[in-house]
């Protein structure tokens, strides 16, 4: 059961690149939308079309590593997570060979710490990562789920305190962010019953103390052995859109085909709802198929129903940025994005109000590669999709051949600047 538990928990959690942001300015002059309050919650009602004239930026590339490199140093294996340190020191989570490589804002090498096995500072498949306010790093560990310590020498600093699982099911932390001081994670519980099982994902806040402090989402799944059947629109939060901002604010698009973004305060009071007129993205035959290929579960061997969406989830990412404003990376803006562009964001204030689309052009794609942002930078790592499904056994006939078209994994390094510095109409 973990075995299964594990490959249909690690096949939806690839489908999604990883992205954290810098701020950007915004402001909705002619806005076209209306709000209203429902059971004593604001919901920000907005049109299909922006408030402000769509915009622009022209990437500026500052360094690359891997690909043809014939450094150890610049190899990768499956590349999990990418984040900058206040001082611009860039820290790369690797599953694959279970450490964090550190480079120099120039991406210049300075050293790997961590190794894969159960003792000090060690962990297997580790998921994500975070910078903790002291200057040290938490390396997630999915299953069991754990947040391990280290020095940025490599130092063990034993683990991060987390509140003990309830009962005897199964944990999963399946994503990990901070927020101010304190560490919000995305924790996915399974247990068994006569039946079948259940599986609930919530989003909780856990203090230094290791004391929870809030919850936010949650949503629970119960299954029946005797017929089962996986739908990707009710993946039981594994593939739900969640992100926190500096702020502490949480925001989560639970709805596979809808345009809503739920949105809590730091305390996990619900604050306000946004929404948007908007039209789903229907996928072609040959993404119907590489849906199908990725989604996979197996149960002694054997696959159980799967019903695959014909669109694509309305809401691809969210990154809050520092001035309260939000960008969306929705289905359209990522896989329908013109040649030459990774996405197509759609920009909210920090009302909720949605007042310009921005682009952002450069080397990549959403739909194989992935983007990390951090601080005014942002990172592409190539070829990633493909290769994190061959690491969690997501390798049927049609991915192998994806496979085989894949060049060594890149990472490129882009200079955002200034908020909005080099946008243009």
């Amino acid at each position: 059961m973990q075995r299964l538990l594990m490959l249909f928990l690690l096949s939806a959690a690839a489908l999604l690149a990883v992205i954290t942001v810098a701020p950007a300015a915004a402001a909705a002059s002619d806005w076209k939308g209306k709000t209203e309050t429902r059971e004593g919650v604001l919901h920000v009602l907005n049109p299909a079309e922006p408030a402000e004239p769509p915009m622009e930026i022209t990437l500026d590339e500052r360094w690359r590593i891997g690909g043809d490199s014939e450094s150890e140093d610049e190899f990768f294996g499956v590349i999990m997570e990418i984040a900058t340190g206040t001082d611009g020191t860039v820290y790369i989570l690797d599953t694959q060979l279970h450490q964090v490589s550190i480079y120099s804002p120039e991406g210049e090498f300075i050293r790997a710490i961590g190794h894969e096995g159960e003792g000090p500072g060690e962990f297997r498949r580790p998921g994500n990562l975070i910078l903790l306010p002291d200057g040290n790093i938490g390396v997630v560990q999915t299953m069991p789920g754990k947040i391990v310590m280290l020095s940025p020498e490599g130092k063990p600093l034993g683990n991060y305190p987390v509140p003990e699982a309830p009962g005897s099911g199964v944990r999963f932390f399946t994503a990990c962010q901070r927020a101010g001081d304190n560490v919000l994670i995305g924790v996915s519980e399974f247990s068994q019953s006569e039946t079948g099982f259940k599986t609930i994902f919530h989003i909780i806040a856990v203090n230094p103390k290791g004391e929870q402090t809030a919850s936010y989402l949650s949503i629970e799944n119960q299954r029946d052995a005797a017929n089962l059947v996986f739908d990707e629109k009710e993946s039981s939060g594994f593939g739900t859109p969640w992100v926190a901002g500096k702020d502490g604010r949480v925001y989560a698009s639970k709805a596979f085909d809808a345009y809503r973004i739920d949105v809590w305060r730091p305390d996990g009071s619900l604050d306000r709802v946004i929404e948007r007129e908007y039209q789903s993205r229907t996928r072609s035959g040959e993404e119907m198929d590489r849906a199908s290929r990725r989604f996979r579960v197996r149960i002694n061997n054997a696959e159980p129903e799967r019903k695959i969406s014909k669109t694509d989830r309305d809401i691809f990412r969210m990154f809050p940025r520092a001035d309260g404003t939000l960008w969306v990376l929705s289905s359209r803006g990522g896989f329908s994005a013109p040649k030459g562009v990774l996405g197509v964001f759609d920009v909210f204030d920090a009302e909720g109000k949605f007042v310009r689309q921005v682009s952002l052009k450069g080397q990549g794609s959403i739909e194989r590669d992935g983007l990390f942002f951090s601080g005014e930078r942002l990172y592409v790592v190539t070829d990633l999709v493909s290769a994190r499904f061959a690491a969690f056994g997501g390798g049927e006939s049609g991915a192998a051949e994806e496979e085989a078209d894949t060049e060594p994994m890149s990472v490129i390094c882009y200079q955002l600047g200034q908020p909005l510095h080099g946008m243009k109409r």
